[in-house]
């Protein structure tokens, strides 16, 4: 501790700038923690919360990027679409915890079974496959687009785009729609297959998983790169190139969030 407080007293002005550093970039960030005092002031705040982030080199396009969203963290190992539904849900003004979305969420319970043939088991776009709580590809799976739009349109409105489309991105955002969309994660993603007991021949790219779209950095034009919320560890940025190369293994679907309409 006294190395610590030497330093302390010879350098003050050194600590200063670093103590300021960090403390502006808690401050950009934790407006994507929950429960963040932050969050209930974004509108007010964003202008200030615009300004920290382009001290990091993260200066996206103002219009486009939807500082009101919260971060929510799934709360399974395999529940992404469900805890990014939440995320996108909050984003529009509606609350619903992943719980009650995992209950209402469509579920294919077939179990897996290997014979020799090969391997049998659900149908992602029917329902959830596999074991919520389990490990991706060998006990539980996820869910494709389809059950997932079902759920969601039991509590706001839904419209599918396409997400190699970068104004489509940039019309849902510029409405203040979030985007979840699906993406194959790790270095070297690949594709598992599987037929369901009918005989359909199921292509799952391996790791499955779903983030939300809240901003961009570029043009509606061009856009150089995406600000996404992640439900594994909360806001980060992914090149279009990283972007496209992952969401491709789903065809570039993509599900947008809108305000419920009334009447």
């Amino acid at each position: 501790m006294s190395r610590y407080r030497r330093q302390e007293r010879t350098e003050p002005a050194r600590w200063h700038r670093v103590g300021f550093g960090t403390a502006a970039i808690l401050v950009a960030l934790s407006v994507y923690l929950p429960f963040s005092p932050i969050r209930a002031y974004a509108s007010t705040a964003k202008d200030y919360v615009e300004q920290a982030i382009g001290s990091k080199g993260w200066q996206p396009n103002a219009r486009a990027f939807l500082f009101h969203v919260p971060f929510h963290r799934q709360e399974h190992a395999l529940s992404c679409e469900v805890a990014s539904l939440r995320t996108a849900l909050l984003g529009v003004g509606v609350d619903v915890p992943e719980w009650e979305l995992w209950l209402g969420l469509p579920k294919d319970y077939t179990s897996k079974r290997y014979t020799d043939k090969g391997i049998v088991w659900g149908d992602p776009s029917k329902g959830f496959v596999g074991n919520v709580d389990g490990r991706m590809p060998s006990t539980g799976y996820g869910v494709f687009i389809e059950p997932l739009t079902v759920l969601a349109n039991d509590y706001t409105s839904t419209t599918r785009i396409r997400v190699d489309d970068p104004k489509a991105i940039d019309t849902a955002l510029s409405k203040g729609h979030p985007v979840i969309t699906w993406s194959a994660l790790g270095d070297y993603p690949s594709i598992r297959e599987w037929k369901t007991p009918e005989g359909k021949q199921i292509q799952a790219p391996i790791y499955e998983h779903t983030i939300v779209i809240v901003g961009y950095r570029g043009s509606a034009d061009w856009i150089e790169g995406l600000y996404v919320i992640d439900p594994l560890n909360s806001i980060r940025y992914e090149t279009w190139k990283e972007f496209q190369m992952r969401t491709a293994y789903f065809d570039h679907v993509g599900l947008e969030i809108r305000s419920k309409e009334r009447g």
